[in-house]
């Protein structure tokens, strides 16, 4: 009987260290599949799928707020001004004065919609921190300008200032590759463990019945 139990509570480590390893590859696998497609991206494949590229001087009214005033469109039509209220997640951060950003979505600003801002300096620097780097993404302001056909200071289009949507109640943030890996981890850990415990359970019943009498 001794050695019976010794040997379930083998095969359960084993299936336990079994089921984390598994989640744990699928966790690298998700966060390396994040980085292939985030790298295979260009820029020329940005510009296709945003349907808002615009350059805009960034005004910080507090609590969270941004306004964008609208000096060219690179692509799409919009008014002069899109305002957002409360985004923590804001593509657009504190402290930037005049910002390109691309729209997945002009209802937000979010990072997760996903949003992409770069920001621009004084002298035309187009992402001097290096954080939205694509390959062929030009560099200054003036090479987006020759890339997109427009000339210096374009003007700021007529049609009605969008309005931006808020999310319907309910409505779950996106999520990214890694964080699905993450999930897909917990859940075959979760259900290694329960087979692990519908095991034992079958196990322990069936050296009760082999005791003698």
């Amino acid at each position: 009987m001794g050695r019976i139990r010794r040997r379930i509570h083998v095969g359960q480590a084993l299936a336990v260290a079994a089921s984390i390893a598994l989640g744990a590859w699928i966790v690298q696998a998700g966060a390396a599949r994040a980085d292939t497609d985030r790298a295979e991206e260009t820029f020329a494949d940005l510009v296709a799928r945003c349907p808002l590229i615009v350059l805009a001087d960034v005004e910080h009214p507090g609590d969270g707020a941004f306004v964008l005033h609208v000096t060219e469109s690179f692509k799409g039509a919009v008014g002069p001004e899109l305002r957002y209220q409360d985004e923590p997640q804001a593509a657009v951060q504190a402290g930037w004065t005049k910002a390109i950003v691309a729209f997945s979505d002009p209802g937000t600003i979010d990072v997760r919609a996903p949003t992409i801002a770069w920001h621009v300096t004084d002298d035309g620097t187009v992402d001097p921190e290096g954080w939205q780097q694509y390959p062929g993404i030009p560099g200054t302001l003036a090479d987006w300008e020759a890339a997109f056909g427009i000339g210096p200071g374009g003007a700021v289009l007529s049609t009605p200032a969008a309005t931006p949507v808020a999310a319907a109640p309910g409505d779950a943030p996106l999520r990214d590759p890694a964080q699905q890996a993450v999930l897909a981890a917990m859940l075959v850990i979760g259900i290694g463990v329960a087979v692990l415990g519908g095991v034992a359970v079958v196990l322990g019943r069936r050296d009760r019945r082999r005791r003698p009498a």
